[in-house]
């Protein structure tokens, strides 16, 4: 991708390194990765997200800030674009239960103004259109996370 513009997708790997059921900000280690695929191909749909309900509260904050302060970022500034999630690859532990401590969660670039389609070359999805009113309409990720488009 051309320098200065955002990526198509971004991947979010988390781990609560302490097990701290608060998710302070420096107990959790975050990485994150820009991609220009999906990351998850397997997961073109968005229905992992259901996972997102196996977390608590303070897991489902932290996630909201780390969202937050990516959608703020100067990458973004004055291009209209927001990122949202489109799916999630939860931890697993070695007898297939879910890891409350770790989740990869990849987010998808939408609400591209003409400035930034003109450069990055893609438009806001109709796939994600419904997902943002599917998910909305049925109390689903999206309202639990009080995401606003």
């Amino acid at each position: 991708m051309a320098q200065g513009t955002p990526s198509r997708y971004k991947y979010l790997v988390i781990k609560n390194q302490d097990f701290d059921p608060a998710w302070p900000e420096s107990g959790v280690h975050l990485s994150v990765f820009d991609c220009a695929e999906n990351p998850a191909p397997g997961n073109l749909d968005g229905r992992p997200l259901f996972h997102l309900i196996e977390y608590g509260p303070a897991a489902l904050q932290y996630l909201k800030r780390q969202i937050w302060n990516i959608n703020l970022s100067d990458e973004l500034t004055g291009t209209g674009c927001k990122y949202f999630p489109v799916s999630l690859d939860p931890g697993r532990l070695f007898d297939g239960r879910v890891d409350l401590n770790r989740l990869c969660l990849v987010l998808k670039l939408a609400n591209c103004n003409a400035a930034v389609r003109d450069v990055v070359g893609v438009a806001l999805d109709d796939e994600i259109e419904e997902l943002i009113a599917e998910f909305s309409a049925t109390g689903g990720p999206f309202t639990t996370l009080h995401y606003h488009y």
